[in-house]
Order: structure tokens, then sequence, then C-alpha cells
């Protein structure tokens, strides 16, 4: 299977556009030193034990796979309108829209309760949102968001494909070695990954690198 650079744009994306200063490793000793890649936060770590493996076996068989219970009642809906309607930066069932204001985050999810640094990218975690951080561009609108498969209605590879058409790529990441499906809404780039491509969704991250172009981070 090939290997596709898709996800080592995707960390590029984070970085490109933002200021010298963002870019420093400030106050943070897990950014890792210049030249040396690092693995994206995981933001939700996920039990490794039966309910994992269960999962697994059930997407090997191809059985429908979908999360009980999103940590916050706020799920995303895999479906045929997930695409259409993240081209106009609303994520389909969740309630943050790429775009929205940092304090609507806040109002929503509480208070920020983690501030660090990936690549050059500044990310925050937030008390209510678990299994989740969230970009912001320099006028603190949501660019780019990074969440666990216990947000998703679905988490089977074969499902999400049928329900969103052929990914613009999918394979082998060049970064973290996992498996992902890359496709693309309006401004809005999607990545899907899993551990393989017979095992469940572990995070999706959907990155609007137009804002930041258009308005780096501080």
């Amino acid at each position: 299977m090939k290997r596709f650079i898709y996800v080592a744009i995707a960390a590029s994306m984070l970085v490109i556009g933002c200021s010298p200063e963002a870019s420093e490793p400030v106050a943070s000793k897990d950014t890792p030193p210049a030249g040396k890649q690092e693995q994206q936060p995981n933001p939700a770590p996920q039990d490794e034990g039966t309910k994992q493996e269960q999962g697994s076996e059930e997407a090997k068989e191809g059985n429908e796979t979908t999360t009980d219970d999103a940590p916050n009642g706020s799920k995303i809906i895999i479906d045929g309108n997930f695409l259409k309607q993240l081209a106009s930066n609303e994520i389909n069932g969740f309630d943050i829209a790429i775009g929205m204001t940092k304090q609507e985050v806040i109002e929503l999810y509480g208070r920020v309760i983690k501030e660090d640094y990936y690549d050059g990218g500044r990310y925050q975690a937030f008390e209510n949102l678990s299994g989740g951080i969230v970009y912001f561009d320099g006028k603190n609108r949501v660019y780019a968001i990074d969440l666990a498969g216990e947000h998703l209605n679905q988490t089977n590879l074969n499902v999400i494909r049928q329900q969103l058409g052929t990914p613009v790529a999918q394979g082998q990441s060049m970064v973290d070695e996992k498996f992902d499906l890359y496709y693309e809404a309006g401004d809005n780039s999607v990545f899907i990954s899993a551990k393989d491509e017979h095992s469940p969704v572990e995070k999706i991250r959907i990155i609007n690198k137009k804002m930041l172009d258009e308005s780096p981070q501080d």
C-alpha cells in the first residue's frame, strides 16, 4: 500500500502563516525541538482493551459501527450531507463551526484548561470538550479542530467511504503511520484517521487553511 503525504500537509497547515513568535515553543516543555517531528497530540487517548478490539472486529466484518455516547452529547453525523454542510463551514451535528469565535466556543464548552503548541500552531482545550482540541486564527476564529472518534456517529471506514464517496486520497500516513481518508469540502480539508484500514476511526481533523493564511495566529 502506498503511503501518501496529505497528513504531512495537514501538520504544515497549522504552521503556515504563523508569526515567528507563534512557532517558538514558549513555556511548553512538550513542544518538540526545531526540526524534530512530533506526533499530533491525541485529543482522547482510547482504552486499548475490549472496547477497541471489539470495534476493530466489527469493522473487519463490514458491520456498521457507531459510537454510543459523545462526551458532550454532540456528535458529528457522517452522511451524505456532511461534506455539503462543511463546504459552508458547518460541521453536521456538531456544535462548533469553522469560523466560530473563541467566545462562542467558551459559551458552549467552558473555560480554556490547556493551551500549547504543536509544530508552531497554538491549540486550546476546553473543560467540557473532552476528546477535542481547537485552533484559533489571529482573529480568534476556529480554523481547525481535532476530535476523537467518540465524537463521530460512525467509525467504520467502509461505511464512511460509502457515505462520503471516494476520498481525494487514502493510505498510510508518512507522519504517524495511521491509515487516513482525505476529503475536501470548500476551503476545508478533512482527515479521518484509524490505526489501520480495518480498525475503527480514532480521530477526525478539519482544517481551513485559507482562514489561517488570511489571519495568522498572533
